[in-house]
């Protein structure tokens, strides 16, 4: 799941995603932090995949890090927020199914 909650008029949980949407793996998402963009990537807690994808490792390609199933990065704008969060997005959906077929 990709989603944008940049808007500071709503209260913004991480793990959200994965109550509203319980079958998903992954959320990746872009929220405003004190002054700054966050990117966040979390693996579902509740449904995790059997694939070893460090989620960590992957934001740390975008100035970020984190452990093996969550990470952060801090974008230097909106629109750059933006396009590396559905970057990871996509990246993370090719790794997943392509663990899936070799399950």
């Amino acid at each position: 799941m990709l989603y944008d909650a940049a808007s500071d008029k709503i209260r913004r949980e991480r793990f959200a995603p994965f109550y509203f949407y319980s079958h998903i793996h992954y959320a990746v998402g872009l929220l405003p932090t004190r002054g700054e963009l966050h990117v966040t990537a979390a693996e579902n807690p509740r449904n995790t995949p059997d694939c070893d994808i460090n989620v960590g490792a992957i934001l740390e390609r975008y100035g970020g890090g984190g452990h093996k199933a969550v990470g952060g990065a801090n974008p230097p704008s909106y629109e750059e927020g933006k396009r590396i969060s559905a970057e990871i997005a996509v990246y993370l959906r090719q790794q997943l199914a392509a663990c899936q077929k070799r399950g």
